[in-house]
């Protein structure tokens, strides 16, 4: 029988000592999915006694409030050393582990900022801990916590009050400057009871993540929700649904999941990657909330995922469309679940000026906006004039400035960011507000989310500022003078794109359009796009769509010099920039009749077996949804615009050749020859 909870905790901590005490400890508290599948358990009573084993052992290095950051692969492990941490008073600062021989930038900057008295990992990513980052961190002491035995622990463990810091959520995005978000047991609390009570999670509830668990989502919502309200988790690695979505799929019908959910581009990699055959086992009736944030969510995306599954028992009221964020802790708003939400479909022009205007027959531009939800019962949000901190009226657009419990005390070790953002007053009202840099309105009680006051950019979950873009694009090429280039994204067919528009100087043009003494200056202009291409998906993991040059003195600034971006996109859309020159990734329709006709052409002139190459790249052109004519086999994947998630694909469809194929053979060997000639040597089964 359901039974519904009204938790009353302290901290996450007295939430699990309520789990033993109550008799639940050898219930299963979480489940770990591997990329074959194969699952690994752990009861609230194994991870309490896992987690003050080692907590014991981290207290014999570090004192309570150092700072200890966590590198783990996804895997329970993250999960006893989070614990472990909250246990000694130690601040947690989970975080993705560098890649091996891979760009580590934001991860040296976390480290700098947050000086770690202890680093922690396990075997699998001690060996990636090298080069720059190892000098970001001299001084810290590094603990392998497989290598740490479970036994008792120390008599007492520190007395832990509620208003410390438990954790430090560094923002997703800026690999200059990531601050982290200083969450409290107090905000921990108050945002896992604000998402059990909107969500309606009880005892007989069931999560299935694949969420980072270095994210707040992923954390907040997929790990300790769970643990704070006392139901399972089933868990997998973010690359496992990359690669193939059909098993986040299939873990909710295998472990009858009722919670489920990601930003909006997973459901649309669901609908694009899960094949009707995979879809002939799925049993999802018993999905009861499918919820959608951290992204703008779409009208078109919920009606695509609702009919490709309603089949096979998926119902459209499931979708929950919320908004959050690591300020927050992260529950802002949403729901009630199983209730469809509501869509308004607006005049554009007029959401330009901050008004809100509902779109008539003649409207010639419409956005449509879904409601993401009711407020967290232990918050505020008002919507205020970004300029003169009053409220908006009713029918006005303005910033969302909200204030509760949920609210973190401010970002680590900067005072002045703190008091901007955190610290913010209304007229006539002392209390702080939180500014969220987020436009939007209310409407019957339920928030809409219109677009952004800053110019973040959030592409399928992935928050990036454009300066980290516009600065990689400067070093890129030196005919862009510093501030002459915009970074921004787009909407194109239901998903967010990343545009960029700069201004090059009169060798530029001259380069475009007459070529230059050391060779024809398009294929010179060309072979350097390639070049940022990559960089940008190797950094950021995100394609860029359009690249443009304008014409010099036409780019868009303020009178003192600052980058008008969205002057730049408006011109983008309205197709008024003074073009010189534009690189748009390949996108135009595949001809099935050519890759029938491969013998065409040479693709494998370098490599021992030709057919091998021909197999290869009759499924890289259905990937890339390109003509086989447009396939340079010395030219990298991530040129033809395939980020992580196209890799992902493209491994998956590979691996019809060889099973052994994997993101990280992309990667390794990142064009069709070399791809091919690994292929050929390694690969008996391919000869």
């Amino acid at each position: 029988m359901t039974q519904n909870i009204e938790p009353n905790h302290k901290t996450l901590l007295t939430a699990l000592d309520s789990h033993l005490e109550t008799g639940k400890g050898l219930r299963t508290a979480y489940t770990f999915l591997s990329l074959n599948e194969e699952s690994v358990s752990t009861t609230y009573a194994a991870l309490d006694e896992r987690a003050r084993s080692i907590a014991s052992n981290l207290l014999d290095h570090a004192q309570p409030g150092d700072r200890a950051l966590m590198m783990y692969s996804p895997g329970l492990a993250f999960i006893d050393s989070f614990i472990a941490c909250l246990y000694a008073g130690i601040i947690a600062v989970p975080a993705y582990p560098p890649k091996k021989n891979r760009n580590a930038e934001r991860i040296v900057a976390i480290a700098k900022d947050c000086h770690p008295r202890l680093l922690l990992c396990n075997r699998e990513t001690q060996n990636n801990i090298g080069g720059e980052f190892a000098d970001s961190i001299d001084g810290s002491k590094i603990i392998v916590t497989d290598e740490i035995q479970t036994s008792s622990p120390r008599a007492s463990l520190p007395q832990i009050n509620s208003r410390q810091i438990a954790f430090l959520q560094y923002t997703s995005g800026s690999t200059a400057a990531p601050k982290g978000v200083m969450i409290t047991h107090d905000n921990i609390v108050a945002n896992e009871i604000s998402i059990q009570q909107n969500f309606k999670h009880d005892q007989d509830s069931v999560m299935v993540s694949w969420l980072p668990m270095f994210h707040d989502m992923g954390l907040i919502g997929g790990i300790l929700q769970p643990l704070f309200v006392g139901f399972p988790s089933v868990l997998m690695a973010p690359n496992a649904f990359l690669r193939d979505p059909a098993i986040w799929l299939r873990a909710i019908t295998e472990f009858r999941g009722t919670s489920a959910g990601g930003p909006n581009f997973a459901y649309g990699h669901c609908v694009r990657r899960v094949s009707e055959e995979q879809k002939r086992s799925l049993n999802l009736s018993t999905w009861k909330t499918a919820y959608n944030g951290a992204e703008p969510v779409r009208a078109e995306t919920i009606e695509m995922f609702s009919n490709a599954f309603k089949e096979y028992g998926f119902r459209k009221a499931a979708f929950f469309p919320c908004y959050g964020l690591a300020e927050a802790t992260l529950f802002v708003s949403g729901g009630p679940p199983l209730i469809e939400s509501p869509v308004v479909h607006l005049d554009a022009q007029f959401i330009e000026q901050n008004q809100i205007v509902d779109a008539g027959g003649d409207t010639a531009r419409v956005q449509t906006n879904v409601s993401c939800g009711r407020i967290g019962d232990d918050l505020v949000v008002q919507i205020v004039d970004p300029e003169t901190h009053s409220p908006c009226t009713a029918t006005n657009i303005g910033e969302i400035w909200i204030s509760g419990e949920s609210i973190a005390g401010g970002y680590w070790q900067r005072v002045d960011d703190t008091e901007q953002t955190f610290h913010a007053k209304l007229i006539g009202d002392e209390r702080n507000w939180f500014r969220s840099g987020d436009f939007g309105f209310l409407r019957c009680d339920e928030l809409y989310v219109t677009g952004r006051l800053k110019d973040l950019i959030i592409i399928r979950g992935r928050n990036i500022y454009p300066q980290d873009i516009e600065k990689l694009v400067e070093q890129h090429f030196d005919f862009i003078e510093p501030n002459n280039c915009a970074a921004f994204s787009v909407e194109v067919a239901g998903e967010e794109r990343l545009v960029v528009v700069a201004e090059g100087n009169r060798e530029m043009v001259r380069w475009s359009n007459e070529g230059n003494t050391a060779g024809n200056g398009k294929d010179l202009l060309k072979t350097s796009i390639e070049a940022l291409r990559s960089a940008i998906v190797e950094q950021f993991e995100v394609v860029l769509s359009d690249l443009v040059f304008v014409r010099p003195t036409t780019f868009s600034r303020t009178s003192s010099g600052k980058v008008q971006r969205r002057i730049s996109k408006m011109k983008y859309l309205e197709n008024t920039l003074a073009v010189t020159f534009s690189s748009t990734r390949p996108n135009d329709e595949l001809d099935l009749n050519e890759i029938s006709e491969l013998g065409k052409i040479d693709l494998a002139s370098s490599v021992e077996s030709p057919s091998i190459s021909k197999s290869v790249a009759a499924l890289l052109a259905k990937e890339l949804k390109i003509s086989v004519s447009k396939l340079d086999p010395n030219r990298s994947f991530v040129t033809f615009g395939l980020d992580s998630i196209g890799l992902a694909g493209l491994a998956l469809s590979l691996q019809e050749l060889s099973p052994t194929i994997s993101i990280e053979t992309l990667q390794k060997h990142p064009t069709l020859n070399e791809l091919t000639a690994f292929l050929s040597k390694t690969d008996a089964n391919l000869k």
